[in-house]
């Protein structure tokens, strides 16, 4: 996927008033390359999550705007970032704190002895240098600091029961 970040700073800065003005948040705008094809993708959300119609409404609310900017031809897609969407902000690691997240490091890091490149825990705290994570069993065994500057994706994670773990009332439980 090749990225022009001039231009997607151009498309977020035409695009965000429209997708806020819709009553949503503007989690990302992408212009990729993928298959020789030109892709434009605009993921939403809002804290009662994004349906079909939501999609359509935004899609032709951006048609004015981006018709204005002359783009050459590409495919729109306008969706909800998922259940394992991406954390990027300062306000993201604080709206999601508490949560379960992965994250892939650009060099290995030691825990328990191993060094690896794929961390699963929970979120505890961030600050500008580090994400503290409990891992390990519960995500609450070790607390582990990862600095920012060695996190190259960092996405919430989904928690999938066991078929023996039932919450109150018999329901399996599927933290989203």
């Amino acid at each position: 996927m090749q990225q022009d970040k001039g231009l997607t700073d151009r498309i977020t800065a035409a695009v965000a008033p429209v997708v806020v003005g819709q009553g949503f948040e503007l989690v990302e705008a992408a212009w990729e390359k993928e298959g020789g094809r030109q892709y434009l993708r605009v993921y939403v959300d809002r804290p009662e999550g994004v349906n079909l119609d939501d999609c359509a409404t935004i899609s032709r609310a951006l048609d004015e705007p981006l018709e204005a900017m002359a783009l050459a031809e590409y495919c729109l897609e306008v969706s909800s970032p998922g259940a394992e969407r991406s954390l990027k902000t300062d306000a993201d690691y604080t709206r999601f704190q508490g949560r379960l997240v992965q994250l892939r490091l650009s060099a290995p890091m030691p825990i328990d002895g191993k060094g690896t490149r794929t961390l699963k825990g929970r979120l505890l705290a961030h600050d500008d240098e580090t994400l503290r994570l409990g891992v390990g069993p519960g995500e609450t065994g070790t607390e582990v600091a990862v600095p920012r500057a060695s996190i190259t994706t960092a996405r919430l994670a989904l928690a999938m029961p066991g078929p023996n773990e039932k919450m109150e009332g018999g329901s399996r439980i599927v933290e989203l």
